[in-house]
């Protein structure tokens, strides 16, 4: 099965704003199939042939057929055993089954060697302790072992234990900005959602559409999301941690403007060593000539209450002190909207699907700690979105019919004339980093029609919706 397991290297061409959602899928099945199905458009319902010999006509050459037979076919349950920390496979009522790939994990491998669902919503647990010996809060079931205290008074510290090690944060007494007065977390966790399962009588009643919808539901895998809210952690700042499958995010939410934008935090390292990464990042190593650390502190960006962002902002580990420092005359600008959040965030697992986009607006800036994905042209510049997928290990013998990759349109910020959003394959350069690719070191060049260059493959193009709520588009990259 290894040699089915590769790395999918894309690059997103389209006018707008766009954020990964789980999941990315492949359709596969242990039949033999006579021959490959005709491509089908996500959006018209109907089966289409594309011609992808150029670009002057894209959008116009296609030939819509009738449909001969259902598009979609209900999934009927997942298969535990074919689990992995990022995959689960489902079969369907057809004997074909669907693998989703999600671009966090899923799944953590529990004592007896089985992937159980990952479940970050947290709750009160007097058998894991913080460090000051209390009951602290930690996720219902995670691959970290991550404990936050109900409150950071008395050098109190939250800790991420992985991999052997266990790194401690806690707030610095002797910094000016420190509240000794703090108040404790308040806790908030979303919602479990159960999807509603259909019978198989009820199969035969529904559309395409509708058994599509279905299975979208079925395969979202719903890991859930906590957040702990420290009011007045610092004068005027709050501190939260948000928990996800890959990470701690931290955020230090100024309400007001301040003298000063300079936070320190007193660091326990467990004998690891810090090292400063080019993209302004901490990575925390057990060995020097390791090649993946245990631990990032990621390079922090902030934002306020408007959208607004800016990566002015530094991060320094010295001494186990973790100092960041915003830029004062950006915060106080009087454009800005309070609160303003500055982020940095604290990950222990990789993603599947790695992601940053590159833009000529600022040429020389990497943007992999960014809040959202951007691609096309905007009266300012150029943007496009690169991604490097690791696709899911299939049983031997698979045959793959189709394969999809998921992404939310969650906004418009300019509209112009060019109405498609195209996806290329950089299957002959794949060579750069999404860590430290910008617009003047990204693999095409830079002209407009830069990603029709040799080396690129185009894959899949669709028409981008005009609307200000989110938009679905899943694209065939079979």
């Amino acid at each position: 099965m290894k040699n089915l397991k590769k790395i999918f290297v894309i690059v997103l061409c389209a006018f707008i704003v766009v954020q990964i959602i789980s999941p990315a899928a492949s359709a596969y099945s242990n039949r033999e199939i006579s021959a490959e199905p005709a491509q089908k458009s996500a959006s018209s319902g109907k089966t289409v042939e594309k011609d992808f010999t150029s670009t002057d006509n894209i959008g116009d050459s296609f030939e819509i057929k009738d449909d001969e037979y259902k598009k979609y076919d209900p999934i009927m349950g997942e298969i535990p055993e074919q689990r992995s920390m990022y995959e689960k496979h489902f079969r369907h009522r057809d004997g074909t089954y669907t693998a989703a790939l999600y671009s966090s994990p899923v799944h953590y491998r529990a004592e007896n060697g089985e992937w159980k669902d990952i479940d970050n919503r947290l709750i009160l647990k007097n058998e894991k302790p913080d460090s000051a010996g209390q009951p602290a809060y930690t996720p219902t079931a995670s691959s970290a072992d991550i404990r936050l205290p109900t409150g950071f008074a008395n050098g109190n510290k939250m800790t991420i234990g992985k991999n052997g090690h266990t790194v401690k944060i806690g707030l610095d007494s002797a910094a000016d900005n420190y509240n000794s007065a703090a108040e404790n977390a308040v806790i908030e966790n979303s919602q479990y959602k159960s999807p509603q399962r259909i019978s198989n009588t009820e199969v035969f009643s529904l559309s395409d559409e509708e058994i599509k919808a279905y299975n979208d539901e079925i395969m979202s895998s719903d890991c859930g999301s906590s957040k702990a809210t420290y009011p007045n952690a610092f004068n005027s700042a709050d501190l939260v941690y948000e928990v996800t499958s890959t990470s701690v995010k931290e955020s230090i939410v100024v309400n007001e403007t301040l003298s000063s934008y300079t936070f320190v935090f007193d660091m326990d390292l467990d004998g690891l060593i810090p090292v400063q990464g080019k993209d302004g990042s901490v990575q925390l190593f057990e060995n020097t000539d390791d090649d993946e650390p245990c631990f990032i502190i990621e390079s922090p960006y902030m934002f306020d209450n408007d959208g607004a962002e800016s990566s002015d902002v530094s991060l320094t580990l010295i001494d186990d002190k973790l100092t960041i420092s915003a830029n004062s005359e950006w915060i106080s600008d009087e454009s800005r909207a309070f609160p303003v959040t500055i982020d940095p965030t604290i990950t222990f697992n990789q993603y599947s699907i790695r992601d940053t986009y590159v833009s000529s607006v600022n040429p020389d800036t990497n943007y992999v700690s960014g809040s959202a994905l951007y691609a096309g042209k905007t009266q300012t510049g150029l943007f496009r979105t690169y991604m490097k997928i690791t696709l899911p290990e299939l049983p031997e013998g698979s045959v793959i019919y189709d394969a999809s990759l998921d992404l939310t349109q969650t906004g418009i910020t300019y509209a112009n004339t060019n109405k498609w959003i195209y996806v290329f394959d950089l299957f002959l350069n794949n060579s750069w980093d999404i860590s430290t690719i910008t617009w003047n070191t990204q693999p095409v060049s830079a002209d407009a029609n830069g990603p029709l260059n040799a080396g690129t493959k185009q894959v899949d193009y669709l028409h981008y919706v005009n609307s200000s709520d989110p938009v679905l588009f899943s694209f065939n990259i079979t």
